[in-house]
C-alpha cells in the first residue's frame, strides 16, 4: 500500500512539473512588444490572429515561436497586417527569424531593429515601408537572408551593407533606391544572390573578386551604365547569371560583359542620343569602333549600314532612327528614338528655315506620377502623346492607357501591392504601390 501511494506522489508531481513547464511566463518585455506590435498593426484585422491578446501561452499565439522563454520566430506573413512597425520590435532580442512579408506595413523601418543581433532572415518584401533603409539594420551580421524587395524604400544602399558578411540573399529590388552600388558589397564572400532590379541606382557595376559565392545578380531596369571593366577572380565569372538588360550600358560596357560572362542577359538598353553638326549626324554607342555597324533608317523609304563609322550625313528631311550592332556582342542592337530631321536650308512647314534642326518625333522618354504610393486616383504627367501599359508584379497586363500630355488611372479596385507603368515605345518603366 505504502509502495503503491509513493508511485502515485511521484506520477503526480511528474504531472505539475510538466503542467508548471507549460504555463511558464515568456520574458515580460517579449509579451509587451508583441502586444505593440498586434496594436500598431491593427492586430484585430489581421487574417489569423488566434490567441493573442489571450490568456493562452505566447508559444501558441498564431506566428510565434518561443525558446527558453525568449520569442524566436516571428511569422506572420500574408496575413493582413497594416500600419507601422513599433519600435519596441527592437526588444525581442533573441529573435532569429521574422516573415512579415506580403503585408500591407507602411512608414519606415524603425531604428531599434539593429538590436536584433541575433537575427538570421529578415523578410519584409510586398509592403509599403518607405524612408530610407535605417544604419542600425546593418548592425545585424547574424543576417543570412534579407529580402526587402517591392517597397518604397528611398536612399542608398550604405557602404555598411559590407558587414553583413553572413549574407546569402540580398534582395532590394523593386524600391525607389538611388546612388551607386557600394564597393563594400564586394566583401560578401557568402553572398549567393543579388537582386537590384527596377530601382534608381545608377553608376557601375561593383567588383566581384571577392564574391566568390555569387550566382545570381540581377541589376535590369535601373540607370546602371559601365565605364570600366570589373575587377573579378579566376572563377568568380563563370557561374554568374547577370541580368543587365534595360539598363544604359553602351558597348564600352558591354564588349568586356560579352566576353566575361557567358550567362549574361544583356539586351534591349535605354535609347541613345543623336548629336547633329551640320549636314552630319552622329551618335555614341562606345565600345571598339571598327566592330560596330551603324543603320540609319528613314522611315517608309529605305537604310543606310555604314560600318565602323558613327557619321551619317542624310540628304532629305524625314523621320529617321539608327540601330547599331556590335560583332562582339551578339544579339544585341543599340537604338535611338525616332526623330526628325530636317535638312539644312530647307523650309519647315512653310515657316522658317530650320538650319541643323533636329527634333524629337515621339513621346520623351520622361513621365512622372503621383500620388505614389496611391490609393485611388494614379496622376499621369508625361509629355506629349504615348500609349502606356500597367503590369502586375507578375508581368501580367492589366490595361493599356494612351496619354495626350497627362491623364488619370483608376486603381481603387486593383489589390493592393506592387505594379509597373510602362512607356511601350520607350520601355521606361516607373514601379506603382497601390495600398488600400
Amino acid at each position: 500500500m505504502k509502495s503503491t501511494s509513493l508511485h502515485n506522489l511521484f506520477l503526480l508531481l511528474i504531472f505539475c512539473n510538466i503542467f508548471a513547464v507549460s504555463k511558464a511566463q515568456i520574458n515580460t518585455t517579449d509579451s509587451l512588444a508583441l502586444v505593440d506590435l498586434y496594436n500598431s498593426t491593427n492586430g484585430t484585422s489581421w487574417t489569423n490572429n488566434s490567441n493573442w491578446l489571450t490568456t493562452s501561452p505566447v508559444s501558441t499565439w498564431y506566428g510565434i515561436s518561443v525558446t527558453d522563454s525568449r520569442v524566436t520566430i516571428l511569422s506572420l506573413h500574408l496575413n493582413n497586417l497594416s500600419g507601422s512597425l513599433p519600435s519596441s520590435i527592437g526588444n525581442l532580442a533573441a529573435l532569429q527569424t521574422i516573415y512579415l512579408d506580403h503585408n500591407a506595413l507602411t512608414g519606415e523601418i524603425p531604428s531599434s531593429i539593429g538590436r536584433l543581433t541575433n537575427l538570421k532572415i529578415l523578410f519584409l518584401y510586398f509592403n509599403q515601408l518607405q524612408g530610407s533603409i535605417p544604419d542600425s539594420l546593418y548592425q545585424l551580421t547574424n543576417l543570412q537572408q534579407l529580402e526587402m524587395d517591392d517597397n518604397a524604400f528611398t536612399g542608398v544602399i550604405s557602404p555598411l551593407v559590407g558587414n553583413l558578411h553572413k549574407l546569402i540573399l540580398l534582395y532590394l529590388n523593386g524600391n525607389l533606391l538611388t546612388g551607386s552600388i557600394p564597393a563594400s558589397i564586394n566583401k560578401l564572400t557568402r553572398l549567393q544572390y543579388l537582386e537590384l532590379e527596377y530601382t534608381g541606382i545608377s553608376g557601375n557595376l561593383p567588383n566581384v573578386d571577392k564574391m566568390v559565392s555569387l550566382l545570381g545578380l540581377n541589376a535590369s531596369s535601373t540607370n546602371l551604365s559601365q565605364n570600366r571593366n570589373i575587377v573579378h577572380g579566376k572563377d568568380t565569372t563563370s557561374n554568374i547569371s547577370l541580368d543587365i538588360s534595360w539598363d544604359r550600358f553602351t558597348f564600352d560596357g558591354l564588349e568586356y560583359i560579352a566576353k566575361t560572362f557567358p550567362y549574361a542577359s544583356y539586351g534591349n538598353q535605354y535609347a541613345l542620343t543623336v548629336h547633329q553638326k551640320g549636314d552630319s549626324l552622329y551618335v555614341y554607342a562606345g565600345g571598339t569602333l571598327k566592330y560596330n555597324t551603324y543603320t540609319w533608317v528613314e522611315i517608309g523609304k529605305g537604310s543606310v549600314k555604314i560600318k565602323g563609322d558613327s557619321a551619317f550625313h542624310p540628304t532629305e528631311s524625314g523621320k529617321y532612327y539608327a540601330e547599331i550592332d556590335n560583332s562582339h556582342v551578339p544579339g544585341t542592337s543599340l537604338g535611338t528614338d525616332v526623330f526628325y530631321y530636317t535638312a539644312p536650308g530647307v523650309k519647315d512647314n512653310n515657316t522658317s528655315v530650320a538650319d541643323n534642326a533636329l527634333k524629337s518625333a515621339d513621346l520623351k522618354t520622361s513621365f512622372s506620377v503621383f500620388p505614389n504610393p496611391v490609393k485611388d486616383v494614379l496622376h499621369i504627367q508625361a509629355e506629349g502623346t504615348a500609349s502606356f501599359i500597367f503590369i502586375n508584379n507578375n508581368g501580367k497586363v492589366l490595361l493599356t492607357k494612351q496619354v495626350n500630355n497627362s491623364s488619370d488611372i483608376d486603381v481603387s479596385n486593383f489589390e493592393s501591392g506592387v505594379y509597373y507603368l510602362q512607356n511601350k515605345a520607350t520601355g521606361k518603366t516607373q514601379k506603382i504601390v497601390i495600398y488600400h
